[in-house]
């Protein structure tokens, strides 16, 4: 919870200078920056990103069923934007771990990985799938950031449930 508005407070103070980009672009040029176009498309791009990213925060801020539920056989993910939802621990080859921009994931490495970009209803979510799958060879990519849980302990959560979980499927 308190990952998630400081994320909101983030956010909501990159949409402010966003929107102070697009209005009064020309207060901000200087000896390197001497294009007021640029400016204001930075801004435009700004605008646009974090106000997803508020979106889909304060979503799963007020979702009710956030986060990690380990079964026999499976877990089920809705973590984030790019949730898998259920995934069997007999389509898991491995937990791994990711990094993008400063950020940490639990990487979950899957025998059949363009089944669960298939499964997505949402385009987006099918683009963002397949945009994890093309860099990090799996779609299916963990945050912590909206659990009650640091990454730390996520990670070793994981790699002990496949553990436990592995030995009965297997």
């Amino acid at each position: 919870m308190k990952k998630s508005i400081l994320s909101i407070i983030g956010c909501l103070i990159f949409i402010g200078f966003s929107i102070w980009f697009i209005i009064d672009p020309q207060q901000f040029l200087n000896f390197r920056r001497q294009n007021e176009t640029t400016i204001f498309i930075v801004g435009i791009i700004g605008l646009i990103t974090f106000s997803i990213f508020l979106i889909s925060i304060t979503y799963k801020l007020f979702q009710k069923n956030t986060g990690i539920h380990f079964k026999k056989d499976g877990f089920f993910d809705n973590s984030n934007a790019t949730s898998a939802g259920f995934v069997k621990w007999e389509d898991v080859l491995k937990i791994d771990e990711a990094k993008v921009a400063n950020q940490k994931f639990v990487l979950v490495m899957v025998k059949n990985p363009d089944d669960y970009v298939k499964r997505q209803k949402s385009l987006v979510k099918r683009k963002l799938m397949a945009s994890n799958m093309s860099f990090y060879e799996s779609p299916i990519m963990i945050s912590a950031n909206h659990l009650q849980i640091n990454y730390d302990k996520l990670l070793e959560l994981m790699k002990s449930q496949f553990e436990k979980y592995n030995l009965i499927t297997t």
